[in-house]
């Protein structure tokens, strides 16, 4: 019976790491909102499009110790980014 609160414990690092991420993902939408009031949304769509590339580059560059970046994530991503410049253009 204690072990649905085993599920749900977390140390006090990953609570930090949740915490930094929610704050980082706000801000990411803050300043989406920013630049669509001051410019064309044809402007601000291909920066919105590359993020799965810039995740990409992170998660190789800081996660590569955890796990791996394949062949088939990098192909996935490209595209990604080739579609909606596409579709943006």
């Amino acid at each position: 019976s204690g072990q649905g609160h085993d599920l749900v414990a977390l140390s006090r690092q990953a609570g930090w790491y949740f915490g930094l991420a929610g704050m980082v993902s706000t801000l990411a939408i803050f300043s989406l909102f920013f630049a669509l009031e001051r410019l064309p949304a044809s402007i601000v769509a291909p920066f919105i499009s590359i993020v799965p590339l810039v995740t990409l580059i992170l998660s190789y560059l800081i996660l590569h110790d955890v796990g791996r970046v394949t062949r088939a994530d990098a192909v996935g991503t490209i595209l990604i980014v080739a579609g909606v410049a596409a579709v943006v253009s």
